[in-house]
């Protein structure tokens, strides 16, 4: 599981535990949930999915025993099951944020980007500045080919206060602007500023690099920052795919 991925689903049980705990009874349905929330945590998810389950069972319009069920069944290798049971939450409660954000999600992670829109767009106007949903929408409109969603919401993103000084959303703008406009002074822009945020980011300084090749035809800068991309990445093994890449581009710029 990944550290966003993580959190976020820390803050769902976060929340679940919290709901189940303020209704002041001990009911049977409580007891399973948070029994079913301390296994997740805990990082015992077949447990937490018999839990979660039963909970299910004894109260099916539960949407928090839902919501927690649907993650027990991803993160126990069952992603179909999971989408099932989150819809269902989603349809009982349309204003819960966590219920449609994990749809949204679950539809993005089974590349259905056409259906993971309206849940995703549905959490953003629960939760205006929440990033989650923001940067699948953008990342979702990109792959739909749609660039104005992808640079609305690109833009919201780098202007949310939690992405201030990240140059994520400022690159992807950048290259929003090579990829479908093909207007490289705009994209230079926002590839710049991104670059200028964080010089040592080695994705940054290959996406000038390209820019310069590719967009502004200069041999001379695209050498020169290729020629720092690998030497900024020379013991990063993650980017060995591209760093023969770039070995192969400035032989062919000589």
């Amino acid at each position: 599981m990944s550290v966003k991925k993580f959190a976020y689903v820390a803050m769902v049980l976060i929340g679940i535990c919290f709901l189940t705990a303020c209704r002041g009874e001990r009911l049977s349905v409580d007891e399973l949930l948070n029994r079913g929330v301390t296994a997740a945590q805990n990082g015992d998810w077949e447990a937490a999915r018999e839990f979660a389950g039963r909970a299910v069972k004894a109260a099916p319009s539960n949407v928090n025993a839902l919501i927690l069920y649907a993650l027990s069944l991803e993160n126990t290798g069952d992603p179909d099951a999971a989408l099932g049971e989150i819809s269902k939450a989603v349809s009982i409660d349309e204003a819960n944020y966590f219920a449609q954000y994990t749809k949204g999600r679950l539809y993005y992670e089974k590349k259905r980007f056409e259906s993971c829109i309206a849940p995703l767009r549905a959490a953003l106007t629960l939760r205006p500045d929440a990033t989650d949903p923001l940067i699948l929408l953008a990342q979702s409109s990109v792959y739909l080919n749609n660039a104005q969603d992808a640079r609305i919401y690109y833009s919201r993103l780098a202007r949310n206060r939690k992405f201030a000084k990240n140059p994520a959303p400022w690159s992807e703008l950048g290259m929003n602007f090579i990829r479908f406009d093909n207007k490289p002074a705009q994209a230079a822009q926002y590839l710049i500023y991104a670059y200028r945020l964080q010089p040592e980011n080695p994705t940054l300084l290959l996406n000038l690099a390209v820019y310069f090749d590719t967009c502004l035809r200069n041999r001379a800068e695209a050498r020169k920052y290729y020629t720092r991309f690998l030497n900024m990445t020379e013991q990063n093994s993650a980017m060995r795919e591209n760093r023969e890449a770039v070995q192969k581009r400035i032989q062919a710029l000589r």
